[in-house]
C-alpha cells in the first residue's frame, strides 16, 4: 500500500428548485423513505432530483407559479 488512503463524505443532498413541483414531490419522498429507514429510495429520489432536468423560468417567489424543467 503506497501512503494513507484519502476517504470521502458522502455528497450532501441535493437541495429543491425553489418553486419547482417535481423537486417538492421528490424532496418530500425522500424525507418518508429517510423517515421509514429506506435509505436506498432515499438515494434514489437524491439520484432522481439531481437528474431530472434543468431549471428554467423565474425562479423568484414572485413569479407566482411553479418552475418548468426540462426533462432529460
Amino acid at each position: 500500500m503506497k501512503g494513507p488512503v484519502d476517504q470521502l463524505f458522502p455528497p450532501r443532498p441535493p437541495e429543491p428548485a425553489p418553486e419547482c413541483v417535481t423537486c417538492a414531490d421528490l424532496a418530500r419522498e425522500r424525507a418518508a423513505a429517510n423517515a421509514d429507514g429506506d435509505y436506498s429510495r432515499a438515494s434514489d429520489c437524491n439520484v432522481r432530483m439531481r437528474e431530472h432536468g434543468k431549471h428554467t423560468g423565474d425562479h423568484s417567489p414572485r413569479s407566482g407559479g411553479p418552475v418548468a424543467c426540462q426533462g432529460r
